[in-house]
């Protein structure tokens, strides 16, 4: 019999079913973000409406995490091998457009609410730290606005952090169990009533068979390898592009210097000018030949 793909909770989908369980979503997100931020907070309400899709045949709903909460307002977003710049950025205007509509009905700016974007990534390295939370600071690191952040959390660092380290892993528990696969989930802290109801949850969303799951794991792996390539490919046109650049500007310098050379300017006023050397010079407007563009851009592409 063909075993059935289990998927941990840092599976996007898997995820939000968790935070808005009817039971005990509230209280899980809640333990999630205490760990990080180092504080007891209580999860108050979704802003947006969000509930469970199940079936096959209801239709597709809002899943976003982004919730009120007694240390302000945060999006919650969960980054599994697929963290980008692009998805900071997009996350991070989302919760600032929500900031403003806010303060325009309030008909006020409240520096007393904050505005908290929450990045929880696994299977992508981002951070040198377990947890970083970036703030906006001066030249000097004064905090100057200290309620708006950014929170990276890495998965991957904390399993580091925690490995054979009885302390940390008691400390981050409701961290490292989003990670976790089927059986070592099964045997995580079963005297944790919390981490007991989290398991159920991802359990009970793992066993129905009439979940609409929308990527399957093989068209999953095959997407985040697509943007892999498409990461790689845009890399590797920007560093041709910094190339083709240079070799232009090297050929029309070469071809300034022949210009002034005929106008008698001397050779030392040229180099100045054109940022060619005096071998360089030598070279162009004595005995040797002008190198062409193919010859300009070989000497390109061996550094």
């Amino acid at each position: 019999m063909e075993t059935k793909e289990f998927f941990p909770a840092v599976y996007d989908v898997i995820f939000k079913n968790v935070c808005i369980d009817n039971d005990y979503g509230k209280i899980v997100l809640g333990l999630i973000l205490s760990t990080i931020f180092d504080r007891k907070i209580i999860v108050k309400r979704y802003i947006v409406p969000t509930l469970p899709q199940r079936t096959k045949e209801e239709k597709e709903k809002n899943l976003d995490v982004f919730v009120e909460t007694n240390y302000g307002y945060m999006v919650v977003e969960m980054n599994n091998g697929d963290f980008n710049k692009t998805k900071l950025y997009r996350n991070y205007m989302y919760l600032m457009s929500y900031a403003s509509q806010k303060e325009l009905t309030n008909e006020k700016y409240d520096v007393k609410n904050n505005y908290i974007l929450v990045n929880l990534n696994a299977n992508c390295q981002v951070t040198k730290e377990p947890i970083e939370i970036f703030e906006y600071r001066n030249e000097n690191f004064d905090c100057i606005l200290d309620n708006v952040k950014v929170c990276n959390v890495s998965l991957d660092s904390l399993e580091n952090l925690c490995y054979n380290d009885e302390k940390e892993m008691d400390k981050y528990r409701y961290l490292l169990m989003l990670k976790l696969e089927k059986q070592a989930l099964e045997e995580f802290y079963p005297e944790d009533e919390y981490v007991r109801r989290f398991k159920e949850i991802v359990m009970r969303i793992n066993d129905n068979v009439e979940f609409y799951w929308g990527v399957t794991p093989e068209k999953d792996r095959e997407m985040l390898h697509k943007g892999e390539l498409d990461e790689k490919y845009d890399d590797g046109f920007a560093n041709g592009e910094k190339r083709g650049i240079a070799k232009g500007e090297k050929n029309a310098n070469i071809k300034t210097a022949k210009r002034l050379h005929k106008l008698g300017i001397p050779l030392e006023t040229i180099s100045e000018g054109t940022s060619l050397s005096m071998q360089e010079l030598s070279q162009i407007v004595g005995g040797g030949a002008l190198p062409n563009q193919a010859d300009v851009g070989k000497l390109f592409d061996k550094k």
